[in-house]
């Protein structure tokens, strides 16, 4: 790549080597369609012309090397600002004088392109294989193949455009004029379009707008039907060797230029990636553009330094502007999916709406919160003794998915499939039962103690759970043996290889999408997790019914396919449930508990350490009453960077949780008063009077979180504290002082204090745990 420095004199650019004094940061082009979009018209005076008019270095607009304009700020709503510098007439840039005076640099950028592309050609004619060229109908796809077709027979090679659904109008203008060119020139030109499996904006419904961490758009839709579309063209020998022509450019992004120049699988096994304009800067591209006079996307002569997908969570935000005003209904076909996940994820306001999609806030979603899965989920529950799964409303047929894992011998007993793998050597046994005529289970008693084989059944569960027919699975096996025509099949050539699994996050791209937050224990810092619960509080009805029959709860409940994902986070972060979805040790302990009013404390202090929202309620100031749009404003102070919208859902979650469980009729920590339907207001009050098993539960939690065996009162009254019963329940420390003493006398093993004069030390015992020392005090009061 050479350097560019202006050419005042001639309004133009001249590429040239050792500049360093020189040099300038590659401009690209700029053309009236821009400065009238931009409304440059009304201070500048300049001719309508096919020739560009002057040269732009990012949003700084340079006529004859001096900056004479700036633009700054725009979204997909409001148009950018523009700094005017300096006014005047502008005269077009003499291309015929700017191809000239680089003509002799770039026939050596042009010649080491060929000479690449030769290279590439008679290394891989040795065995069987197919040249291929990659065309977006970007410029730097048009300068591609236009290299290539100089080189290349067009009997040799084969030209793939995919058509995502997404792409702008010029797009498909510029495939057309590239396809009728290219004809008359070569009448053996092979020009081929592929398609996505399934209509992009029904693939918007179901995976949700994609973002810079799930780009699920780029697999189903761009490097699926591509793949699809060589094993349909290409002869089975030469699909071993693809070699892929592609316009990437390492001045495009910094993780661009961490790529190679010639790569293999890098995005699916068997293509080689070859670039033949990998280190060309903008200029050279658009100096080759002019050369050899191939007509520029109209999108880049309206403004537009990208072209591509209309909407992209990887577009900056004055490029959205140039997409809405340039193509509003193509825009809007995708800003419309925008708009109901913010919708679904508890915003009303409008203007906030507008705000999350012109901000991108959308693009850096990492999760499913928000977008419906059509009742379609699973669990995984793993205990010391099995492995269950608990998948709903399939969308495809477990028995033929475990196919791709190993062998297997199937036999049907009553209601129950019995199922025997072999996958490395091991025998995996499996129990497929049917539970009703939305909901089966799978369950293994083995496959436990094998981890990597349980990663690869879990990845197996996803697919038959989720599986809409996307063909990721399907381009990933390197030998064809899985279908969907019109369902899943998986062909007897079948190797067992696992690439279909082990290439795929998860082992399916929209179980990726549709992933939720997990909660419990490990709460990093206050916003993490905090909109967990979609509005669902932790109700009464819901913690009897899975306290009595934690094992089965999954297979039973009778909770809509919203509410268990939400539920569940609310045991996992009460340490009822574990991250693997198996009843937790408390579990069993409070299972057996006589008293409601135990098993409710005992979460709430579980709660205080595991969930943001209520750690955050546990700070606000006892015996006042608020009302919920105060408490919302209390929210926006604690977390300034979190919408209201937002921040309302986990609110109204834990005021459900205070409406439907005793942590609110009972002990009044969120006494609720209603009118109606609609809660007026929360009164925040102390319990009274706390349980002796709570009390050494909170203790010894308070001791294990904060690594300290030996505390005193003083500690424990401190506002500041790390948990502790004072803190979590607005205990009075006469209350406190009287139940200490009251453990001492009952059970000195558990805990010792020093009560007199100004001793106030509380000596807890190293040898328990918090779930021991309350397994301890349960045994000893039987």
């Amino acid at each position: 790549m050479y350097e560019a420095v202006w050419d005042e004199k001639n309004n133009s650019v001249i590429l040239l080597e050792n500049t360093i004094d020189k040099e300038i940061v590659s401009p690209r082009p700029v053309f009236f369609e821009e400065l009238d979009l931009l409304g440059f018209a009304d201070v500048w005076k300049y001719p309508r012309t096919n020739a560009p008019l002057l040269w732009a270095i990012g949003r700084d607009y340079y006529y004859q090397g001096v900056l004479v304009a700036r633009v700054t700020g725009g979204d997909l709503y409001k148009k950018p600002d523009v700094e005017i510098i300096h006014k005047g007439c502008l005269e077009p840039v003499d291309l015929s004088h700017t191809i000239l005076s680089n003509t002799d640099i770039m026939n050596n950028v042009i010649g080491e392109a060929l000479e690449f592309i030769r290279r590439v050609q008679k290394e891989y004619r040795r065995y069987p294989s197919q040249l291929t060229v990659s065309f977006s109908g970007g410029k730097d796809s048009q300068v591609v193949l236009d290299l290539v077709s100089r080189v290349v027979n067009p009997d040799d090679y084969i030209v793939i455009y995919t058509d995502t659904g997404m792409e702008i109008p010029c797009v498909e203008d510029t495939v057309k004029n590239t396809i009728k060119s290219y004809h008359s020139k070569y009448p053996a030109f092979n020009f081929i379009t592929a398609h996505p499996t399934s209509d992009t904006d029904k693939l918007w419904d179901l995976f949700g707008p994609p973002s810079q961490k799930i780009r699920w758009c780029c697999s189903v839709c761009k490097s699926v039907p591509f793949v699809q579309t060589l094993r349909k063209h290409v002869d089975n020998q030469k699909l071993s060797n693809i070699i892929v022509f592609e316009g990437v450019r390492a001045e495009e992004s910094s993780r661009r230029n961490k790529y190679k120049r010639i790569a293999s699988n890098v995005k699916h096994i068997n293509l080689i990636n070859a670039r033949p304009i990998f280190e060309w800067s903008t200029t050279e591209v658009f100096l080759y553009l002019f050369q050899r006079n191939i007509e520029i996307n109209k999108a880049y002569r309206q403004g537009m330094w990208r072209v591509g997908c209309s909407v992209c969570p990887f577009a900056s935000k004055p490029a959205n502007y140039y997409l809405g005003v340039l193509f509003p209904k193509q825009t809007e076909k995708f800003v419309k999916h925008i708009h109901k996940l913010a919708l679904s994820r508890g915003m009303t306001d409008s203007e906030k709406i507008k705000t999350y999609i012109s901000d991108r806030s959308w693009a850096g979603r990492s999760g499913g919160i928000g977008i419906d899965n059509f009742g379609v989920s699973n669990d995984i529950v793993i205990t010391a003794e099995s492995y269950k799964a608990i998948i709903r409303r399939q969308r495809e047929n477990l028995l033929e998915w475990l196919k791709t894992l190993g062998t297997m011998s199937i036999k049907q007993k009553n209601e129950t499939t019995e199922v025997e793998i072999l996958i490395q050597g091991v025998y995996i046994q499996i129990s497929i039962t049917k539970v009703d005529d939305t909901t089966l289970t799978l369950t293994s008693k083995n496959v436990n103690e094998y981890p990597v084989i349980r990663g690869l059944l879990t990845k197996i569960v996803n697919k038959t759970t989720y599986c809409v027919h996307c063909g990721l699975c399907e381009v990933e096996c390197p030998i064809q043996a899985i279908s969907f025509k019109p369902s899943l099949k998986i062909d007897e050539s079948c190797v067992h290889c696992h690439k279909c699994s082990t290439s795929i996050e998860k082992g399916c791209i929209l179980a990726q999408s549709l992933q939720l937050p997990i909660g419990g224990e490990k709460m990093k810092k206050s916003t993490t997790g905090l909109d967990r619960y979609k509005k669902f509080g932790m109700r009464e009805m819901w913690v009897n019914s899975f306290l009595s029959d934690p094992e089965r709860w999954f297979e039973t409940n009778t909770l809509g396919t919203d509410q268990i994902p939400s539920f569940k986070r609310w045991l996992k972060d009460a340490n009822l449930l574990n991250n693997s979805n198996s009843p937790s040790e408390l579990v069993g302990v409070l299972a057996s508990c006589e008293y409601n009013d135990v098993i409710w404390q005992i979460v709430w202090v579980n709660l205080f350490y595991n969930s943001p929202i209520v750690n955050w309620y546990i700070s606000l100031p006892f015996d006042r009453a608020y009302t919920k749009n105060e408490l919302l404003e209390l929210l926006l102070i604690e977390f300034p960077g979190i919408a209201r919208s937002t921040l309302n859902n986990p609110l109204s979650a834990l005021l459900n949780t205070f409406d439907n469980s005793p942590l609110g009729s009972t002990f009044r920590i969120g006494e609720i008063e209603k009118k109606g339907k609609s809660i007026e207001r929360v009164m925040k009050r102390r319990l009274l009077q706390i349980n002796t098993a709570t009390m050494i539960y909170a203790l010894y939690k308070y001791a294990e979180v904060n690594n300290k065996y030996y505390l005193t009162v003083r500690e424990l009254i401190d506002s500041k504290s790390n948990g502790g019963p004072i803190k979590i329940f607005g205990l009075k420390q006469s209350n406190l002082v009287e139940v200490l003493r009251g453990i001492q006398e009952y059970d000195s093993e558990l805990l010792k204090v020093d009560l007199v004069a100004n001793l106030d030390n509380i000596n807890l015992n190293k040898k328990y745990n918090p779930i021991g020392a309350l397994i301890r005090y349960f045994s000893r009061s039987r």
